[in-house]
């Protein structure tokens, strides 16, 4: 998806379906976080004038207060790793550097600790053969 190439389009849309069970915080975190990333990310803002003013903070708060009822090592490391992606990118799009820094430490100490080794969900980006290293480039340029 454009400038965050571990997002399918399927597989999110997936997420969005599973977002309102009981049972997918997961799910949830993604798309709140999903939505505020680009909210501060792709200027949207500036181009619909109609969407209220602190909805992305909105979202990001959304996203932060879930994310912290997640328990990384339980649910799928991708997802955690792609959640602490997109929260770096909305801090970063808020001007917190140092929140933002915290979660790609975050993202890319999963990544580097051999996260990617276990099992992840059927059907996730996880299953294209690319998806680690496209992952890989995603977090090393971010890091720069």
């Amino acid at each position: 998806m454009g400038t965050v190439p571990i997002l399918h389009p399927d597989t999110f849309q997936k997420h969005v379906r599973r977002m309102d069970s009981d049972d997918c915080l997961y799910s949830y975190c993604m798309v709140a976080a999903f939505c505020a990333f680009v909210l501060t990310q792709t200027g949207y803002l500036s181009w619909h004038g109609e969407i209220p003013p602190g909805l992305a903070g909105a979202l990001l708060d959304e996203a932060m207060a879930v994310r912290r009822h997640l328990d990384l090592f339980a649910g799928s490391t991708r997802q955690g790793i792609i959640i602490a992606f997109l929260l770096y990118g909305c801090h970063i799009g808020f001007g917190n550097q140092r929140h933002a820094y915290y979660f790609l430490r975050e993202a890319t100490t999963l990544y580097t600790a051999g996260m990617l080794d276990q099992p992840g969900v059927e059907g996730e980006e996880d299953q294209d053969p690319s998806f680690q290293g496209r992952l890989f480039w995603l977090l090393l340029i971010s890091e720069r």
